[in-house]
């Protein structure tokens, strides 16, 4: 949007500006195209301070809502909103605000698998002023286990209808951006006093199977920038791949490194973490009878292994052969 009337602008000025000379030369009345060269201008130059103050991103009708909005009257964040995973078209992030309060999950595995990441405060804001930053202040006990929030107090902000954070699990932390959708959350029961995804199946439920998945997978949404998660009578089989990882590799490759090269060795230090976290989730479910596969794959060819382990055993290393 900024750049289609930026550029008309621009355009618009320089045309303008050769009329103007060529009438000027012929002593003729060049005040309406002045007038109209100082619109272009102002046009041109306007697309660049909104470019400046505006996301970029935003076009077409959301724009001119931005622009148009009464910044007196505050937006309403109750309600659901969804971030999805863009390596994994199973898993998100789920939040839920009402009064005071928010909650946040993880969610994996198409909506089977759910765990409570963040539970909080929220202050609703009294104007239209953006962006908008609020700290949430959660006790600790609320939210607990290996993907639970660290800490007492998260910060949140909303600015173009996007509620962003960081979120950190294992060691790595992203930030996450969501947008105001429906991701099929109950409200908490009078009950039970226990929230619930409508149509799927509660944590506590779930068969062995996904609830392991979903501990997997909440380490490598972070880590990588795909993965796939298979399970036999023997083994799970864990397949990522980070396009890094797959040019490292080939840098080394064509330097004559080997295994020895730091910045291998530095990123099988991260892949050995995760493939350490993924044995211990394994040993302490329903499934401890079965093995742990972990490949790390080239991004650009999925048959062809970089790295490949056997629970905590390296068994391929491609710059070892």
């Amino acid at each position: 949007m900024y750049f289609i009337t930026g550029g008309v602008g621009f355009l618009a000025c320089v045309i303008l500006m050769i009329l103007i000379i060529m009438r000027a030369v012929k002593d003729k009345s060049c005040v309406t195209l002045l007038i109209a060269f100082f619109l272009a201008a102002a046009l041109f130059l306007g697309s660049g301070f909104l470019y400046s103050r505006t996301d970029p991103h935003i076009g077409g009708t959301e724009f001119l809502s931005t622009l148009l909005r009464d910044k007196t009257v505050p937006p309403n964040l109750t309600g659901e909103w969804w971030a999805p995973d863009a390596s994994n078209k199973d898993a998100y992030h789920g939040i839920y605000i009402s009064g005071n309060h928010i909650e946040i999950y993880w969610i994996s595995d198409g909506g089977a698998t759910q765990t409570l990441y963040w539970e909080g405060t929220y202050d609703a804001p009294t104007d239209g002023k953006e962006p908008y930053t609020w700290e949430s202040y959660s006790d600790p006990s609320h939210a607990s286990g290996l993907l639970a929030a660290a800490g007492s107090t998260k910060e949140f902000t909303y600015e173009n209808g996007v509620i962003s954070y960081s979120a950190s699990a294992l060691g790595m932390t992203t930030t996450i951006e969501a947008k105001k959708q429906s991701w099929g959350f109950s409200p908490e029961s009078e009950d039970t006093g226990t929230a619930a995804l409508s149509s799927t199946v509660p944590v506590a439920d779930a068969d062995a199977e996904a609830e392991l998945t979903g501990l997997i997978e909440a380490d490598a949404i972070v880590k990588y920038d795909g993965y796939t998660i298979d399970f036999d009578d023997s083994a799970v089989t864990v397949s990522v791949w980070k396009e890094s990882i797959t040019r490292t590799a080939a840098l080394i490759q064509e330097n004559n490194g080997s295994a020895e090269d730091a910045d291998w060795v530095s990123l099988k230090a991260v892949t050995e973490n995760s493939v350490a976290y993924i044995c211990d989730c394994i040993r302490s479910s329903a499934l401890s009878g079965l093995d742990l596969v972990f490949q790390v794959l080239d991004d650009a060819d999925h048959s062809r292994a970089l790295l490949t382990f056997t629970n905590t055993d390296v068994t391929y290393d491609i710059l070892a052969v």
